[in-house]
């Protein structure tokens, strides 16, 4: 929201086409806490692997 306060004091279009892009992130926030609140336990629906791969020379 300061980014599309701070664009309105330059140019009132670029403050203008902020809004999609904020009602978009409210949207995904919202949705995410959602689905974390309905599934409380879905850390523990997966075993965690034991080792990563990342870094091993074959």
């Amino acid at each position: 929201m300061a980014t599309t306060f701070a664009f309105a004091r330059v140019r009132k279009a670029a403050a203008w086409l902020m809004v999609p892009y904020l009602v978009w992130i409210s949207f995904a926030a919202i949705l995410n806490f959602q689905i974390d609140q309905l599934n409380p336990d879905a850390e523990s629906l997966y075993v965690p692997a034991k080792s990563s791969q990342i870094g091993k020379s074959g």
